[in-house]
């Protein structure tokens, strides 16, 4: 009951009044002057830039397309987007047995398949969350839900496609605005263990899991790269017992170095005929990263971290993907001149440094970007994986192209991971992992109508989300 002051511009009111260069609902749109009282509080100078258009009004949602007894599917009548190439305004694509067949502006879809009528809808393929705990975590406050981290320091054996739970609450959620994998990843630790790809539909952990051993996890250590100060500055935070960073990372040297021999050893004892005396789980698993066989995630945060992730990275001489990032704005060209990727972490957080600009983080993206440096989203946990397309939609408000912004969080972050001849892109071959919408799924108020993981139809309707929504819903409607 505070309508008469404030809430509508009309004479007699506070001021309190915001100017958008768009719609305020729309992710595109920036802020460029706040006032409260009739006293500007805020002000954003430079280019204001024009609006991005609004996706339309969320309708009803459709539910799960019908289901083929035969696996064969034909969505008609759409906008496609395949992300790496052009958008077909009015196409057809056909899937069969869970791969796409075909996908065109003339395509006649084979006698027998289920038609999905798409007119007046989007198609794109599914979005990629590049770093999660989906599967793994559940409640945050319930201990026993909690299985991304162990209590061990260095575990490269473990691998989190055997712990992903299928039945999680949180995997429909994520499906809910449109992603259909994510990097399931463990946490803690210097070597957490073994990150796997997981589709977001299935019955058992390996269905999930479609790549089990998709990289090996590991955590720069706090206070790489930062310069010690000695005692005077000691916070009394420190353990004395702990290992410092330097002896950290000196055992990651002395690891892959172990694994190269060990992996050397093992090849000499096989072409002989004979068995290694001692086998070392540990050591056998870092084998392919050690070989560049596979990548290795590297999480850093602060420019300083991740300067020394990219030193470490050349002297282990392995496929590095840079994780968090955080501050890679301070140091795209360092980042960019030695070729490393990076996932960023959300972008809905404030500066590391208070006397930053208060959009240094939002305009990463545009920074990396500009610097020529590869990139991709993650979520970085499982209940905020859900956002992930709204963080790229952000990036966009703050300068990125959104087509770069689209393929952030699609094909660039496949290429990342390199998966890319599976997904994240709409192209002959490759999984049918797709979502149908009526707009920019970077875009909050685009609502995904039809959903195919694998080929397979998916109800993005139904979640914990949408069924509190609906019985709270009737409560308010006096029912």
């Amino acid at each position: 009951q505070i309508d008469n002051y404030v809430g509508s511009i009309e004479v007699g009111k506070r001021a309190d009044l915001a100017l958008f260069n768009g719609h305020p609902l729309n992710i595109y749109s920036r802020v460029f002057m706040t006032l409260v009282d009739g006293e500007v509080v805020f002000e954003r100078t430079g280019d204001r830039g024009g609006p991005f258009p609004l996706a339309p009004k969320r309708p009803t949602p459709s539910g799960p397309a019908p289901r083929d007894v035969n696996n064969r599917y034909a969505i008609v009548n759409a906008e496609i987007h395949p992300v790496s190439g052009p958008t077909i305004p009015n196409g057809a694509l056909v899937i069969e047995d869970g791969r796409i067949t075909a996908i065109g502006a003339d395509i006649t879809p084979p006698a027998g398949t289920t038609l999905v009528d798409a007119e007046g809808m989007s198609v794109y393929p599914g979005l990629i969350d590049g770093g999660t705990t989906l599967g793994l975590n559940e409640i945050g406050g319930v201990a026993v839900t909690q299985d991304a981290a162990d209590s061990g320091v260095i575990q490269p054996d473990l691998r989190a496609a055997v712990a992903v739970k299928p039945d999680s609450e949180l995997i429909p959620v994520a499906r809910f605005t449109g992603i259909t994998s994510a990097v399931s990843a463990p946490t803690g630790g210097l070597i957490p263990g073994q990150a796997a790809l997981i589709q977001l539909a299935g019955w058992t952990p390996a269905e999930l899991a479609y790549v089990d051993r998709l990289a090996l996890q590991i955590n720069i250590p706090n206070g790489a790269g930062v310069l010690d100060l000695g005692p005077l500055f000691d916070q009394g935070n420190s353990d004395d017992d702990a290992p410092t960073a330097d002896e950290q990372l000196a055992r990651l040297r002395e690891l892959f170095a172990e694994a190269r021999t060990y992996a050397d050893q093992r090849d000499q004892v096989t072409q002989a005929g004979q068995g290694l005396d001692a086998y070392d789980p540990a050591l056998e698993a870092l084998v392919p990263y050690a070989r560049r066989e596979r990548p290795v995630i590297l999480g850093a945060n602060s420019a300083a971290a991740i300067l020394v992730a990219i030193d470490l990275a050349k002297e282990l001489d392995v496929r590095a993907i840079l994780r968090g990032g955080q501050e890679a704005w301070r140091v795209a060209d360092e980042i960019a001149a030695a070729g490393l990727p990076v996932l960023l972490s959300p972008l809905t957080r404030s500066p590391s440094d208070p006397y930053d600009l208060y959009d240094s983080v939002y305009a990463s993206p545009l920074r990396l970007h500009e610097a020529g440096v590869r990139f991709g989203f993650q979520s970085n946990s499982g209940s905020s994986s859900r956002e992930l397309p709204f963080h790229a939609g952000m990036a966009v408000a703050f300068g990125l192209p959104p087509d770069v912004a689209l393929r952030s969080v699609t094909l660039s972050t496949a290429e990342i991971l390199g998966v890319d001849d599976q997904v994240g892109s709409l192209d002959v071959g490759k999984r049918a992992d797709i979502i149908i919408t009526d707009g920019d799924p970077l875009q909050a108020v685009t609502n995904v109508r039809y959903m195919f993981i694998n080929g397979q139809p998916v109800d993005v309707d139904d979640n914990k989300h949408t069924r509190l929504y609906r019985q709270y819903q009737q409560r308010l409607d006096g029912r």
